[in-house]
């Protein structure tokens, strides 16, 4: 069975110019997440990250057992990770990363379930009991109209290319709207900084 790859069956939401802004159309997606607050660079981030690598790669293998196959399922490459961004207000304040708000996230199979997580979380726990797992939930998310565009280079420059979407919206007498998205497509351990790729993505209305 051929594994599917999500950044390949959704190509215009996984690939983008770092030279112009392009419109996209996302449609209901299913995530697994955990919400928290503060800096990217603080620990409750980084920990998120971990668990919901150790949920996405469990929920993946576990499904080596037939039994537990739905008929829908697939087999598929986990996706990179993803974030949203946001602060209370309208204004995003960048000199200060103790108050943003964030939602880490990795996308799932519509086959997953929560009854997929929960059997997930008992078989992760039953090796280690891991912080922050109790935080993971699985979710839907429908963004639908939205502009996105490549950042290439280190993650606290990609500032950059919200403030090219947020000009490019305002030509069309559009604006922002909803959480800054953040789509990570590189393994910072293994790409150099001033060669990692992120897309950001914003929503308008």
């Amino acid at each position: 069975m051929e594994k599917v790859d999500y950044k390949k069956t959704f190509k215009h939401l996984y690939h983008a110019s770092d030279k112009k802004v392009s419109y996209v159309d996302v449609p209901e997606m299913k995530y697994i997440q955990i919400e928290g607050k503060g800096s990217p660079e603080g620990s409750d981030f980084h920990q998120s990250i971990e668990v919901l690598y150790k949920m996405a790669y469990t929920l993946k293998f576990m499904f080596k057992d037939k039994s537990l196959q739905p008929d829908n399922y697939h087999d598929y490459v986990v996706p990179p990770l993803e974030a949203l961004w946001c602060m209370d207000g309208e204004t995003f304040d960048v000199s200060k990363p103790d108050e943003w708000k964030w939602i880490s996230m990795i996308l799932q199979p519509d086959f997953i379930n929560e009854s997929h997580v929960k059997l997930a979380t008992e078989l992760i726990r039953k090796k280690k009991e891991v912080a922050g797992l109790k935080k993971l939930k699985l979710a839907k998310r429908n963004e639908g109209k939205a502009v996105q565009m490549m950042h290439i280079g280190p993650y606290n420059e990609v500032g950059k290319v919200y403030i090219i979407m947020e000009r490019e919206l305002k030509e069309k007498d559009l604006k922002a709207s909803g959480a800054a998205h953040e789509i990570y497509l590189s393994d910072p351990r293994r790409v150099a900084n001033e060669k990692l790729k992120t897309i950001a993505r914003m929503t308008y209305r």
